[in-house]
């Protein structure tokens, strides 16, 4: 007998990994290289979640493990968890400002690691306003943070243009 609770043998299952390399391919050419370069065998995290305060501690979480298996020591993995911490609070105070809180935007993820260029890289993207960098103000001195933090750090505009959003880049060499 056919067991047909199953998923359909015609078509191929949908993994994380396949997910992250989708989500990459609409992402800037070196974000996209980023992804697509980093050894998704190997533990990775890819998360899209909405842009509210509430999500931070899970996404937190989730990186302070997958940072803790880098072999940075602590200090490397609190470095990576601020950074991400910086650029998943812009991208939902800024990118998603002035939004309906029954509306909230959507964030992704991305935390994996390129062995062959000894990196470690995060991408954190919103589909929210382009909100191009300026001047610290009272606040605003996350850009610079996450600067001093990571090895590398990018900022792109989403989509290309002023109305899709932004992708932040972050990259730490790890042995």
């Amino acid at each position: 007998m056919l067991d047909d609770t199953g998923p359909d043998p015609s078509r191929p299952a949908v993994t994380s990994a396949d997910a992250a390399r989708a989500w990459a391919r609409v992402l800037p050419a070196p974000v996209c290289e980023a992804v697509l370069g980093a050894d998704l065998d190997q533990p990775f995290v890819f998360h899209r979640f909405a842009g509210v305060g509430t999500a931070l501690s899970a996404e937190r979480r989730a990186v302070r493990q997958w940072a803790g298996g880098l072999g940075l020591g602590d200090y490397g993995a609190d470095d990576i968890v601020l950074a991400v911490d910086e650029a998943v609070t812009n991208a939902i105070e800024h990118g998603y400002r002035g939004r309906p809180e029954a509306e909230p935007g959507t964030v992704g993820l991305f935390c994996g690691h390129n062995p062959e260029q000894r990196m470690a890289y995060v991408v954190v993207a919103d589909k929210g306003a382009w909100l191009a960098p300026s001047e610290p103000g009272v606040r605003g001195r996350g850009l610079l943070l996450m600067g001093k933090l990571a090895d590398r750090f990018d900022l792109y505009p989403a989509d290309g243009g002023a109305d899709g959003g932004t992708v932040a880049l972050l990259g730490w060499y790890v042995s």
